[in-house]
């Protein structure tokens, strides 16, 4: 043991800096093995600071906000509400740490309002639906109620809804703006009917359906003719007595018979047929109502039909009953022989001046006595040029017709071709 301590010394001894110290190997002497610091006791040994259980070891991972979940897995670890599987809570993070905030939660359509909310957005994708938000005329479930309003339904899929000015939702034909049609409803919308659409005399027919008397429900297209005057049919043609008319309707026997039934009625074109025999052909004839409804069988009045004819036209007639004209012998003779007759003649000259003569007494004969005239009872202011007994037509009793080509009278020569007419 000695030897082993003065092994240890000897270096000392040999490197040691000089003290005021003995430096002798004496016990108690400051560089005794057993009192100096660099023994196998001091704080460099395997119990010192240094060992594996001294204050360089790692702390535990921190949970700062207490949610059971370290910081390192902890996505936010300030917030319990945060952590690996926790519950999404509708407040637009990623509760769950996933990485990932969940659709609901984002408000897509910018609106304020989201799908997971308390009051949830019912469409995120359109910024005018959300719950509590009022309706507007669009068509869409703007308040997340899941109805519908009622105005807010095309309901006849024209295209506008009664919030949008559709006045029949139940019409495809009525909405707002639309053109109206023959259908007596509102087609447009402006609450108002076309007076062509409204069926004024309750005929079930209104104008722009073709009635074309909608003041009287007598008259409408398609309606049977009745012997009033009336175009009852609305075909344009009045009854066969009156100017116009359909000839197997309302025959008249003379234009006194029309304007006795129709007193109003005017000078014009009418249809007649004497014998009232249906099955007899009516003829058009000029009738003056304006003298009392005579029968017009002969008009010349400026020049524009020449009256030179022959036989055969003037027993036939010629001409237009609206303009100048003679009847036909053969008419006048039915006239004459069925209904006692009177005649009338008006003569107008150039300064216009006028002279009439009537007879009370009128007939044609048949085609065997060439038509031979009966005429007398003569009054009027024409001069008594040819005749006697103040008739100018006086002379002309029981003579018959003659033409150019066929020369009837006693006379020595022929009275037609001498004076041109007949």
């Amino acid at each position: 043991m000695l030897l082993h301590l003065l092994l240890l010394a000897l270096p000392l001894l040999l490197t040691g800096c000089p003290d005021d110290d003995d430096d002798s190997a004496l016990p108690g002497d400051d560089d005794d093995a057993v009192s100096d610091d660099d023994d196998a006791t001091d704080d460099d040994d395997a119990t010192d600071d240094d060992d594996a259980t001294d204050d360089d070891d790692a702390p535990p991972p921190k949970d700062a906000d207490g949610d059971g979940h370290p910081a390192d897995v902890d996505c936010d670890d300030g917030n319990d509400a945060f952590y690996p599987g926790a519950p999404e809570l509708c407040d637009g993070q990623d509760n769950d740490c996933d990485g990932v905030v969940p659709d609901t939660e984002i408000d897509d359509d910018g609106d304020g309002v989201t799908e997971c909310s308390a009051e949830p957005d019912c469409d995120d994708a359109d910024i005018n639906n959300f719950d509590g938000n009022p309706e507007v005329c669009d068509g869409a479930d703007n308040d997340c109620d899941t109805v519908i309003p009622t105005d807010e339904i095309d309901d006849d899929s024209d295209g506008q809804a009664e919030c949008e000015g559709d006045c029949d939702d139940a019409d495809i034909n009525n909405l707002d703006g639309n053109a109206e049609v023959c259908d007596g409803a509102d087609n447009n919308c402006d609450t108002l009917l076309s007076d062509d659409e409204i069926d004024n005399d309750t005929d079930g027919q209104t104008e722009c359906d073709g009635d074309c008397d909608d003041a009287d429900v007598n008259n409408f297209d398609g309606n049977a003719e009745v012997c009033d005057g009336a175009d009852n049919d609305c075909d344009t043609v009045g009854d066969a007595g009156f100017p116009g008319g359909d000839e197997d309707i309302c025959v008249g026997l003379d234009c006194a018979t029309i304007l006795a039934l129709e007193p109003g009625s005017l000078d014009d074109v009418y249809w007649i047929e004497p014998t009232g025999d249906p099955a007899a052909d009516p003829i058009e004839v000029s009738c003056d109502m304006t003298n009392g409804g005579w029968t017009v069988f002969q008009r010349r009045e400026d020049g524009s039909v020449d009256f030179y004819r022959g036989w055969a036209e003037y027993e036939a007639g010629f001409g237009d009953a609206d303009g100048e004209h003679w009847l036909g012998l053969e008419a006048l003779n039915v006239f004459t022989t069925t209904v006692a007759s009177e005649l009338r003649v008006d003569l107008t000259q150039a300064d216009g001046t006028t002279w009439y003569a009537e007879y009370t007494t009128f007939g044609v004969g048949n085609a065997g006595s060439s038509y031979v005239l009966s005429v007398d009872g003569y009054t009027g202011d024409i001069p008594d040029c040819v005749g006697s007994g103040g008739s100018g037509m006086g002379y002309h009793d029981g003579m018959p017709f003659s033409t150019f080509d066929a020369d009837n009278e006693n006379w020595g020569n022929n009275c037609a071709s001498a004076f041109q007419g007949a």
